[in-house]
């Protein structure tokens, strides 16, 4: 049976559903692109750059500080700490035998206006002694004799060692040699001579008074 439209009216289009799938479709895709414009691909790239970087920065700061430990290391060593002296121990102290101070066989004494020298000479002779005068100085030289015996090849051999001894007295500068005397006793030589402390005064002539 077929149906007339009314005159006049517009004749009326069948309409088509839409399709749902593509509606989906699209939206699955408009979503898609929502989430890749929030983050892009290059952003993730770029935070591994960023790491990696402040890994290597961390890595260079940390080998610095140890390079620059070892240089104030370096630095705390003054020239006057690295020359300084180590103290050596000194040996220790060998004990040496005490040496015994000699007598002296010569003493002075003042007898007015002349200087007396006495000289121990005992165990000699007067004729072991020789008194010599020299400018401004009396020699005077003994001999002494000493005995020894020594065993040579299991026989007993006496042996006689001559030995010299000198002394020194000082005169006054100018003393004549009659000024000078001499005399032995049974132990000592006296020996008499200007006192210096007087010697140097002028002697005064007849013709000065």
């Amino acid at each position: 049976m077929q149906h007339h439209r009314p005159y006049g009216s517009p004749p009326t289009k069948s309409r088509t559903p839409p399709d749902r799938s593509f509606a989906t479709h699209i939206h699955s895709q408009s979503t898609s692109d929502d989430d890749d414009s929030l983050e892009p691909a290059g952003v993730a790239d770029y935070r591994t750059l960023d790491q990696l970087w402040g890994s290597i920065r961390q890595q260079k700061e940390v080998k610095m500080a140890k390079e620059l430990s070892k240089i104030k290391s370096f630095e705390a060593v003054t020239p006057e700490e690295e020359e300084e002296e180590v103290p050596i121990p000194s040996p220790p102290a060998t004990s040496r035998p005490a040496l015994r101070r000699r007598r002296s066989i010569v003493s002075y004494k003042e007898s007015g206006t002349d200087m007396v020298a006495i000289l121990d000479m005992q165990g000699l002779s007067k004729q072991d002694i020789h008194v010599s005068y020299q400018r401004d100085r009396l020699v005077v030289t003994w001999e002494m004799v000493e005995v020894l015996d020594v065993e040579e090849n299991g026989h007993l051999v006496r042996e006689r060692r001559h030995k010299v001894h000198t002394r020194h007295i000082e005169l006054p500068p100018g003393t004549k040699f009659e000024r000078v005397r001499a005399a032995m006793g049974s132990r000592h030589l006296v020996l008499r001579y200007p006192n210096p402390r007087f010697s140097s005064e002028k002697s005064r002539t007849v013709d000065e008074y």
